[in-house]
């Protein structure tokens, strides 16, 4: 054990800055954009017979600390996915949780990481094989046509990856900030990050997928089933999204993209699939998706409480988009599923999945 290390399990060194083990060196540490924090404070960890997962969307690099701190620590997860995190608060968010940490964070991109209580064995970053060029010329056109966030496009996205053992388990956690608003690159990036996984498999290890995808995992399809503006079912085609939300269903209303994402969820998990799923409320009141539709039919449509209805409903995690594009996709057994609505601090709600170690 390091010096430094040492140092950090006295109260008043707790505070010195933190040594990474891989990817990060000590003379440049604060600005390397990837690094693997083995804490030395936290405890030995957890012997369960499942894994906890939240994946999480903390809006700017984490600008209301307290309230991502609150909510983190209020989840009790072995393993948290963030995006959109800043270094600095992800090793805040580390060090006061007691937890092991793999971040990856630069200027041209939004922050990801990834905190643990098992030790993060080893790790690194892999961009999506989107090239500059395509980005550039894509970036030129939306300004040409006045569109906004135009910027979107010029962002190299990519997948935070950490390797761990739990219950004896070797375990490839992915966690992952797909583009918004640029379907041909969504699309890509989703058969890219389906095509790693599945060579982690390959090689003995269970995975664990994170993430904001920006496409929503309701729509599957086109049009079918009920096709109409009332909330009877699941809202899973583009026909019914749009008559119900009265709005654009962004990425997923295109064939490409319904496709990777099909298969994505074929080859994984996914963690609103789970028999067992329900949403907390605004005021904490956990509902299932089913009783949100049986009270939707009492409730004034337009009311504060039949719009959160809604999103209990379909189980969306951008309350403000009316999409789910926070979701968790595993190669394990999914036990049981939730999406914390109460949670304040960003503009996507955190989502949670028991997964089966056994």
């Amino acid at each position: 054990m390091s010096l430094v290390s040492k140092l950090q399990r006295i109260p008043v060194f707790s505070r010195l800055g933190h040594e990474f083990s891989e990817g990060a060196k000590a003379a440049s540490k604060i600005v390397a954009p990837f690094g693997i924090y083995r804490n030395p404070l936290a405890p030995p960890p957890p012997k369960r017979d499942s894994l906890r997962i939240m994946s999480y969307n903390v809006l700017n690099g984490g600008q209301d600390y307290l309230s991502i701190k609150t909510n983190i620590a209020k989840g009790g997860a072995d393993v948290v996915g963030l995006q959109e995190i800043s270094r600095e608060n992800a090793e805040k968010l580390a060090h006061e949780l007691n937890m092991h940490l793999a971040y990856f964070d630069r200027p041209d991109v939004a922050g990801k990481a990834i905190l643990s209580r098992y030790p993060i064995k080893s790790g690194g970053h892999v961009d999506y094989p989107v090239s500059m060029g395509d980005r550039l010329s894509l970036y030129l056109k939306k300004v040409l046509n006045g569109e906004k966030k135009s910027f979107e496009c010029l962002e190299a996205r990519g997948m935070l990856v950490s390797n761990i053992e739990a219950s004896g388990r070797k375990i490839t956690l992915i966690d992952t900030h797909l583009t918004l608003g640029v379907v041909d690159f969504n699309a890509k990036q989703l058969a890219f990050l389906d095509d790693f996984a599945e060579k982690q498999r390959a090689k003995g290890y269970e995975v664990v997928i994170t993430g904001d995808f920006n496409t929503n995992f309701n729509i599957q399809k086109v049009s079918g089933g009920a096709n109409s503006a009332e909330f009877e079912d699941q809202t899973d085609s583009v026909e019914e999204y749009r008559k119900r939300y009265e709005k654009n269903a962004g990425n997923a209303q295109d064939a490409s993209d319904r496709a990777a994402l099909r298969k994505l969820q074929q080859d994984f998990n996914p963690f609103w699939e789970a028999k067992d799923k329900s949403v907390i409320d605004k005021e904490g009141k956990k509902m299932t998706p089913d009783q949100a539709r049986a009270e939707l039919k009492k409730v004034s449509k337009g009311s504060d409480r039949f719009d959160e209805l809604v999103d209990i409903a379909d189980g969306n995690s951008h309350v403000k988009a009316d999409k789910r594009f926070d979701n968790i996709l595993s190669s394990l057994k999914v036990k049981e599923s939730w999406i914390d609505l109460s949670a304040k601090g960003s503009d996507h709600q955190p989502v949670f999945t028991e997964l089966d170690l056994r």
